[in-house]
């Protein structure tokens, strides 16, 4: 069930960027172990930047925020890092957000969070 949850979430983060003007490049992005291994839940793009998402769905927005550590936020930099790498973009702008969705169909996008 909480697998579902969580798809659920990402196709409606997913329809949200959409909706925006991002176009999708890939979802669910799993880097190669030479890059570090990891994945990402979403990656598009829009106005020449790459943006790379972490979606987080638990029953509260405060728990899904509780949800992200540093760690995986770091496992995410560098997936998108070998992105970059893989997809010959390195060089380019990347943004990298985070959205938080409840079980009630909340959601709240974190733009541009820094990770060291």
């Amino acid at each position: 069930m909480a697998k579902a949850a969580g798809a659920a979430a990402e196709q409606a983060a997913l329809r949200r960027y959409r909706k925006g003007g991002a176009v999708p490049l890939a979802c669910n992005w799993h880097a190669k172990r030479v890059h570090g291994g990891g994945e990402i839940d979403l990656v598009l793009e829009r106005d020449g930047a790459v943006i790379f998402v972490e979606v987080k769905a638990r029953r509260t927005l405060e728990e899904a925020g509780q949800a992200i550590s540093r760690a995986q936020m770091r496992r995410v930099r560098r997936a998108a890092e070998g992105f970059m790498a893989e997809t010959g973009r390195w060089g380019g702008d990347m943004q990298f957000d985070i959205v938080l969705c409840d079980r009630f169909g909340a959601m709240e996008k974190i733009p541009n969070v820094w990770i060291e």
